[in-house]
């Protein structure tokens, strides 16, 4: 009986190992997957009007996008993802016309933002965003966070 409950010990603690590894390693093909979706968005061009004038501006496309996944205390949410990225915003000339605006791709650099969202990641794998920082402050949060379909 003694040998029995040794065997079954030994089975139970060496089967929670390859599902640790399991549990790290989806955590981490998930976060990849967010940051190549962060990575392909697009820029985002908008063209608006101040007082009379039309002017041109761009934000994006995320660059210099990095991540780090963690492990944590909580047994239903048992990893954080950080990924931080940075959007260059730019502007155009003032234009007359909201044509002439579109069409001036001559921009400027009006300033970079570095930028992180943090997300929990459940035991069952799913990604909730938890929070959006951006210049060293949080600019967002979730609360119990947001699931991401």
């Amino acid at each position: 009986m003694t040998t029995f409950l040794l065997a079954m010990v030994s089975l139970f603690a060496g089967s929670g190992v390859p599902q640790d590894d399991n549990a790290s390693e989806r955590a981490i093909i998930l976060t990849e997957r967010m940051v190549k979706s962060i990575q392909s968005c697009a820029e985002r061009v908008a063209v608006a009007q101040f007082k009379k004038d039309w002017v041109k501006e761009t934000w994006g496309p995320p660059v210099e996008v990095k991540y780090d996944v963690e492990r944590t205390n909580s047994l239903l949410r048992p990893f954080t993802a950080g990924v931080d990225f940075s959007l260059a915003v730019k502007y155009g000339k003032h234009h007359k016309t909201r044509e002439a605006a579109a069409a001036d791709n001559d921009l400027k650099l009006l300033l970079t933002g570095r930028y992180r969202n943090v997300y929990r990641i459940t035991r069952d794998g799913n990604l909730l965003l938890d929070s959006i920082w951006g210049r060293g402050h949080q600019v967002w949060s979730m609360g119990n966070a947001a699931r991401l379909e």
